[in-house]
């Protein structure tokens, strides 16, 4: 199976449409794609199917079927590509979903921690 069809697999899991496990087990196994795949240089049609992938599990699926801790550490992997997997376009874009990601789960700890003082 070429790197581009794999991509397209990832994809069509985030969205439902194809063969997919639980979101949670579906990014582990991209994570563990990214790690294996750093040194290949993908299409930009690859490289744009996986960052919507990603796209689709950090923006659009809720917290109660993605856990923050693992949209946090697939965001921190895929800063980690290299910039023949993710253009600077696309890592600028990550960043600013990792500080929202960071954002919403340190406004729940602080939140939780003020209701526990009362």
């Amino acid at each position: 199976m070429s790197l581009d069809e794999r991509c397209q697999q990832f994809h069509e899991a985030a969205l439902g449409t194809g063969k997919s496990k639980s979101p949670s087990r579906e990014i582990a196994t991209l994570r563990k794609f990214l790690h294996r795949n750093q040194d290949e240089r993908l299409s930009n049609k690859a490289s744009a199917r996986l960052f919507d992938t990603i796209q689709i599990y950090i923006v659009q699926k809720p917290i109660d079927e993605v856990d923050i801790d693992l949209k946090e550490g697939l965001l921190e992997d895929s800063l980690k590509m290299p910039f023949t997997v993710f253009s600077t376009k696309h890592k600028l874009k990550m960043i600013k979903w990792l500080e929202d990601v960071r954002g919403g789960s340190c406004s729940s700890t602080s939140s939780t921690s003020n209701t526990n003082k009362e």
